[in-house]
């Protein structure tokens, strides 16, 4: 039934089966085809209660959790299967990010750290510049975001955190954010209504309303029917 996508079919096969770990395997693994990620994590809390230091049970566990949205359960078996596999990089980012998700900003950054004396990887770059703003260090969030935009040049993200605080500085930033975000919409991506919306506001900011209104009626074509696009396009017309 499995092999042939028949997930509830397989369930109701199941409930008549024992419940030896290869058929709660099976169970939890159809759950989630179902998408329901809620019930395949009591599955694997199940199994891991025989198990606990199973490595792919934690894995799965933590991974399913995290699709429920669960995130102190991700959390939990993430640091779990980093302590019983001391120095594995997979596990020190994915428990970095755990704590992200789960809201720990200074474990995000302590994790993060020793993870980034391996390996700078962008996306959690970018989770620490977040953890460093909730944080109210804009300084720290700032360097993480700088990097993270430097090492992925589409990420939209965290171009869009650098250019809220270019922004922000008012007339001393606005080149800056025009300049930005005119790079990315010409190389990387002339869709992204964030940056679109960024370069429309700068623009605007700048004097430069011709500009403005080019680009923001291009975010409006492309469905963006923000109140800040409109306001700008409005004050700009």
């Amino acid at each position: 039934a499995l092999q042939q996508y028949r997930y509830k079919e397989a369930l109701l096969l199941l409930e008549n089966e024992p419940e030896t770990a290869e058929n709660l395997l099976l169970k939890a693994e159809s759950l989630e085809k179902l998408y329901n990620y809620a019930d395949a994590l009591t599955v694997y809390e199940r199994l891991l209660q025989n198990n606990p230091d199973d490595t792919e049970l934690l894995i799965s566990a933590a991974e399913c959790a995290s699709q429920a949205g669960d995130t102190e359960s991700a959390l939990k078996n993430w640091i779990k299967a980093d302590s019983l596999s001391p120095g594995n990089l997979f596990f020190q980012t994915k428990k970095a990010m755990a704590y992200y998700r789960n809201g720990n900003w200074q474990e995000t950054i302590e994790s993060a750290q020793t993870v980034f004396q391996s390996d700078s990887i962008p996306l959690l770059l970018r989770m620490t510049g977040d953890a460093f703003l909730n944080l109210n260090d804009p300084i720290e969030a700032g360097y993480c975001y700088s990097k993270a935009y430097e090492k992925n040049p589409s990420d939209h993200l965290s171009l869009s955190r650098i250019c809220e605080f270019y922004y922000a500085l008012g007339e001393i930033g606005y080149d800056t954010v025009v300049v930005m975000t005119e790079k990315y919409l010409n190389e990387i991506n002339p869709n992204q209504k964030s940056i679109g919306q960024f370069n429309g506001m700068a623009n605007y900011s700048s004097g430069n309303f011709d500009k403005a209104i080019e680009r923001l009626e291009a975010n409006i074509a492309l469905g963006d029917s923000s109140y800040t696009t409109t306001y700008f396009l409005g004050m700009s017309n």
